[in-house]
């Protein structure tokens, strides 16, 4: 946070942000915290997506815990396939020496799961960061962010276990920006 605060990156995008989601708390959530948070997890995982996620979110004027809550709570439907995919094809093929056709079915039947959950699961996250009055207003824009992003992970599941965070995360972002503009 004051590596980012002190060489004005924090500023920058706190702006940036603020100009695509004109100051809507949902709007901020659902781009930062869900889609931003999938992009990065899907391309370097471990960690990284709470640790620059956060600092934004609170910058734009949410609680730092609840931020750090939101994220890593979020993390949870990204990890499976996150650091691309890392998580199956070093860690559970490395484990158990599964072949790479049964880590894209094991891949396939997470990614059901993970969209099952998205749907219950991500409006009661939004909540430790904004209102319920506010969540329940936005559950449309809610889910079109949650399909945007769970759809394509869901679809790349079936031939990939590397890349369908870091897949869906592109689509889902540039979806989710275009519902917000």
């Amino acid at each position: 946070f004051e590596c980012m605060e002190s060489t004005g990156c924090l500023a920058w995008m706190r702006g940036s942000m603020k100009s695509i989601t004109g100051n809507h708390p949902v709007a901020e959530v659902m781009l930062i915290g869900w889609g931003f948070h999938f992009l990065v997890e899907g391309a370097s995982g471990f960690g990284t997506p709470a640790a620059l996620a956060a600092p934004i979110l609170h910058s734009m004027g949410h609680g730092k815990l609840e931020s750090v809550v939101c994220l890593l709570l979020f993390n949870g439907f990204s990890a499976s396939f996150g650091a691309v995919g890392t998580p199956l094809w070093f860690g559970m093929a490395q484990a158990t020496e599964v072949a790479n056709d049964d880590l894209v079915r094991i891949g396939t039947l997470s990614a059901v799961a993970l969209c099952a959950c998205a749907v219950v699961i991500v409006p009661l996250v939004v909540r430790t960061l904004v209102p319920w009055e506010d969540v329940r207003a936005n559950l449309l824009f809610i889910y079109l962010s949650i399909a945007s992003i769970m759809l394509p992970v869901f679809c790349i599941s079936f031939v990939s276990a590397e890349f369908p965070t870091i897949i869906g995360a592109v689509i889902g972002t540039i979806f989710t920006a275009m519902l917000i503009v």
